[in-house]
């Protein structure tokens, strides 16, 4: 997840910039995992068979509790042809998340992403750094 530095409250801004949040640089590594001057998130998929797979999601905030996360996940089966995305969004108070949700691909190889952001409890928003992953779904 990245903070975003130029939509904020001026309140979030002085607390962001009083904890130099705002100055940090970003980046993202492979393995289904990203990393940004808000913390990670990540998106790993199984083959749970019978044309379902399980996208296992999450978040963790390292600039505090989160206190609203808006989150989606975008999939595609290249051997098929369909896609399908779903969202995952709620009131929270915490700086970890984690969910499993099965979603009906079809068998095929699926790739997935997720995007989103979450708002924490001090006024700043965090945009999540696109993990993604894939996997060959079997009936």
């Amino acid at each position: 997840m990245t903070l975003d530095c130029v939509n904020m409250t001026a309140r979030a801004k002085a607390y962001a910039l009083a904890h130099h949040y705002c100055t940090v640089g970003r980046g993202a590594t492979p393995n289904s995992t990203t990393y940004g001057d808000c913390g990670s998130s990540w998106l790993l998929m199984w083959n749970e068979g019978g044309g379902y797979a399980d996208f296992s999601h999450g978040f963790q905030s390292s600039l505090g509790n989160v206190v609203y996360r808006s989150l989606g996940i975008n999939w595609t089966n290249w051997s098929t042809g369909g896609s399908h995305s779903f969202g995952d969004s709620g009131w929270m108070n915490s700086s970890y998340y984690s969910a499993d949700t099965w979603d009906y691909t079809l068998a095929g190889y699926v790739t997935g992403s997720m995007s989103g952001w979450v708002q924490l409890i001090w006024g700043g928003q965090c945009t999540i750094v696109p993990p993604s992953d894939s996997v060959d779904v079997t009936w």
